[in-house]
């Protein structure tokens, strides 16, 4: 569910969504993490 916030819901409200930890920014294309915050997000909802 965090991955469809983060790139859809987010995204049509014009919501900015930074994760401190993760080094994550929707409006930065070049955060590090960027490639790897859906693989993480489909990790931690299965594992709960």
């Amino acid at each position: 569910m965090a991955g469809m916030y983060i790139n859809f819901t987010f995204a049509e409200h014009g919501v900015r969504f930074i994760a401190i930890n993760d080094n994550f920014d929707t409006i930065d294309p070049n955060s590090i993490d960027n490639d790897f915050a859906g693989i993480k997000n489909w990790f931690n909802d299965n594992l709960t």
